[in-house]
């Protein structure tokens, strides 16, 4: 249904559909989510939930090119043409000398 445009449309209303691309990037996410909830939830089931630290880090920046001054075109700047993911109100994506390329999210 998403390749003909039924379904995949962003909950904001007036926003241009998610591409493929995007569309396996946020697929790659719910998988992850996924996966962190499993391990969590077995630290639970034997018992070792409250006494284990656990710590997730990401690399370091979303993938895909910006201009040259770390701006990335686009009439949103939360959904870049060039690739799915943002790096939030930092400039710069992976590789880019700018805080998006290089700053890695963290939780603990």
């Amino acid at each position: 249904d998403c390749a003909n445009g039924l379904t995949c449309h962003p909950a904001i209303p007036r926003r241009r559909p998610y591409t493929m691309e995007e569309l396996d990037y946020y697929a790659c996410l719910v998988e992850l989510d996924a996966a962190v909830g499993e391990i969590l939830q077995a630290l639970d089931e034997t018992g070792y939930y409250n006494n284990t630290m656990v710590w997730f880090a990401s690399d370091n920046g979303p993938e895909g090119g910006c201009g040259q001054d770390g701006i990335c075109d686009g009439d949103d700047p939360n959904r870049p043409p060039s690739a799915p993911g943002t790096a939030g109100q930092l400039r710069g994506r992976k590789r880019d000398v700018y805080e998006g390329g290089h700053r890695v999210p963290g939780i603990i």
